[in-house]
């Protein structure tokens, strides 16, 4: 069994320019994704995926592989599926793992949860997300909470 470990990063986002090579502390956002793909026990390959010659240095100085995405995948136009498609019809795995720079906070122990309930409930597909409430107010009035509630 082949486990590839896919980070998609391109550098045309239009919010943030440049933000998956963009420092946080002393590191290249992308840089924190990638150790945490390295040290997971389960990943056999780990592709950075980009249209960036910048990012393919970035995959070299780490050891790691590069998928040179094509243009028509790095668009704003380009879906997560149409990249990963791509991706999938030229890598061979059997399971393929996608680890987003933009969460730089992740552990190689929670990638390694993940893979282990992926393979143990035989999943065809697993999607991480986190559930963070935030109080919202508009026009000095709640939207998404009762103004009597305590807050911690």
């Amino acid at each position: 069994m082949k486990i590839v470990a896919m980070i998609p990063a391109r550098l045309g986002s239009q919010r943030i320019k440049n933000k998956n090579i963009r420092y946080l502390n002393d590191k290249l956002l992308v840089e924190y994704i990638i150790n945490a793909a390295k040290q997971s026990k389960y990943i056999d390959e780990i592709y950075l995926n980009s249209e960036s010659n910048l990012l393919k240095k970035i995959a070299q100085k780490h050891d790691i592989k590069f998928y040179e995405r094509q243009s028509q995948y790095s668009s704003n136009e380009a879906t997560n599926d149409d990249f990963a498609y791509d991706f999938l019809k030229n890598i061979e795995c059997s399971i393929l793992i996608q680890l987003l720079p933009t969460s730089p906070f992740i552990k190689s122990s929670t990638i390694d949860n993940f893979i282990e309930k992926i393979k143990n409930e035989n999943l065809d597909t697993l999607i991480s997300v986190s559930n963070i409430k935030i109080e919202s107010i508009y026009r000095n009035k709640p939207i998404n909470f009762n103004d009597l509630e305590k807050t911690p």
